[in-house]
């Protein structure tokens, strides 16, 4: 996953790549995403592993890449929904924030509708939720972690900053009890 994106950031700076090479890159990354199961960032026997953060720049540099269509786009939205969705542990290690990059790469594309992007952040209160609290309270840290750095990114650099609205009552749906 590392070396993914320095290929595609080099396409990009001058293209060298076929459209089919794009889409097999892309058929790769997707798939690895999907699979991974490996939610560490920083073990502290280990070293990094981060595979999440990885991915995440994967994705990122995807989105940029002008042979990706609108379905791909969609994918990599509900790819980053799955990620920031799990129960297995709570990201620590800057995961949101990478995964944000990606979700505003695709916005600057502007392939999608607001209405679309508005109902997939508003997917994140809808979420099936474990019926064991802690499972539920892990995915529902990473939700909060992950809208707090969308929203924030996106107030900061005032694109599409007319979602942190959507954002709001988001995490307003997500964790009343804090936000009334």
């Amino acid at each position: 996953m590392l070396v993914i994106p320095l290929l595609l950031m080099r396409h990009r700076e001058s293209p060298f790549l076929s459209r089919e090479n794009i889409h097999a890159i892309k058929e790769k990354v997707f798939f690895n995403v999907r699979e991974e199961r490996d939610y560490r960032g920083y073990d502290e026997e280990k070293g990094w592993a981060h595979a999440i953060a990885h991915a995440a720049d994967a994705l990122d540099d995807l989105a940029q890449c002008s042979e990706l269509d609108k379905s791909a786009l969609i994918t990599i939205l509900d790819l980053v929904y799955e990620k920031m969705t799990i129960t297995d542990r709570i990201y620590s290690d800057g995961e949101d924030e990478r995964m944000v990059t990606a979700i505003v790469s695709i916005l600057n594309r502007k392939m999608l509708s607001q209405s679309y992007v508005e109902q997939w952040i508003q997917s994140f209160g809808d979420v099936d939720k474990s019926s064991e609290f802690l499972p539920a309270f892990k995915q529902k840290i990473n939700i909060k972690n992950f809208l707090k750095s969308l929203y924030f990114r996106l107030k900061f650099y005032k694109e599409d900053a007319d979602l942190c609205l959507t954002i709001e009552q988001t995490l307003y749906k997500i964790e009343k009890v804090y936000y009334s």
